[in-house]
């Protein structure tokens, strides 16, 4: 009898003092009942961590079935903040995160305090994609888990910015379908590329028979100097057509005399001066098909300037990140 009674007693202390550990968790708020007691311990021992801390900050966690009607997550956050008044009175150094599982909604709020802290790019990026992979999975005990240890390291200074930041391809398809995938990112973006081709190919182009004719009419200069000196033989394509000596400038005169018989044969490109007409390169590349008809480059190169032409987009995409702040800052997701 006394061991039944020794028993028992044991189990009723166990209970009393169970539930009084329980109720001292003021930091957890568990209106889902999605938590683990071992995620809710956690909780607790961080905030005690953080009463060594200067600042004092605060972490609180709330998990809800559903929102309250007409209430977005960020109105919801803003009023539980300061109706619970997290974080130290003095340094305003609270931080709130709260779910809201058939809405499917997460936000992290930051009192004024930890605004440079956790600034809300950085209170973004906390809310992992692998805790949003735990929420799709109906598992949020292990996604709230992630958010508030992620949370807890930046408070402790163990982590920054940079240590939570996703990759590109990560920041651009997260959380997108295939379909979405398409029309919001990759839709638009080929669009925007085959635009942009449409713009500068004509250009370019040009440049390429520009550059192909500057060969060309070096490699004449340089057989018309072939008993020359020799060091013309080395010269570039460039030095050798920006030669002024006697000997260049009488080749060049005369190429140019022989190609002033020959418009519609052979246009001279080599400087544009001698193209029957003053052609800059940018008139080259940029002049339309009417202004370019008098220059012997048309006669050559006629389809260059037949389908040259420019247009302009413009595209843009939307996600559900984004939100506001009550307490400083803070940063909204769905999953």
């Amino acid at each position: 009898m006394k061991r039944v009674l020794y028993f028992l007693s044991l189990v009723i202390f166990g209970l009393f003092v169970g539930g009084a550990v329980h109720a001292e968790n003021i930091y957890v708020e568990d209106h889902a009942n999605v938590l683990s007691s071992e995620t809710k311990e956690e909780i607790f021992q961080y905030n005690q961590k953080y009463k060594e801390l200067e600042s004092r900050p605060q972490l609180a966690v709330v998990t809800l079935e559903e929102l309250p009607a007409d209430q977005s997550i960020e109105t919801y956050a803003n009023e539980k903040f300061r109706a619970l008044g997290v974080g130290d009175e003095e340094h305003d150094s609270g931080v709130m995160y709260v779910i809201a599982v058939k809405d499917r909604k997460q936000r992290i709020e930051v009192g004024y305090g930890l605004e440079e802290t956790i600034p809300d790019s950085l209170a973004m990026d906390l809310m992992t994609e692998k805790s949003k992979d735990h929420f799709r999975e109906e598992n949020y005990d292990a996604g709230v888990a992630i958010v508030a240890a992620n949370i807890n390291e930046v408070l402790l200074g163990n982590k920054k910015v940079e240590d939570f930041k996703p990759g590109l391809f990560t920041r651009l398809f997260s959380g997108l379908t295939l379909w979405e995938i398409i029309t919001q990112r990759l839709g638009p973006a080929i669009f925007v590329l085959v635009a942009i081709y449409a713009f500068v190919e004509p250009p370019i182009v040009k440049l390429l028979i520009y550059r192909k004719a500057r060969k060309e009419f070096a490699a004449e200069l340089k057989k018309r100097l072939e008993t020359a000196d020799p060091q013309y033989q080395r010269y570039s394509t460039g030095k050798i057509i920006r030669c002024n000596e006697p000997p260049v400038e009488t080749a060049k005169q005369a190429i140019k005399k022989r190609y002033g018989k020959l418009k519609r044969k052979r246009p001279l490109y080599f400087d544009f001066t001698y193209a029957f007409g003053t052609l800059t390169l940018w008139g080259l590349l940029w002049k339309k098909q009417k202004d370019m008809k008098q220059y012997s480059v048309y006669y050559h190169h006629r389809d260059t300037w037949t389908s040259s032409g420019s247009s302009s987009s413009d595209s843009g995409g939307s996600d559900s990140w984004g939100g506001g702040s009550s307490g400083g800052g803070g940063a909204s997701s769905d999953w």
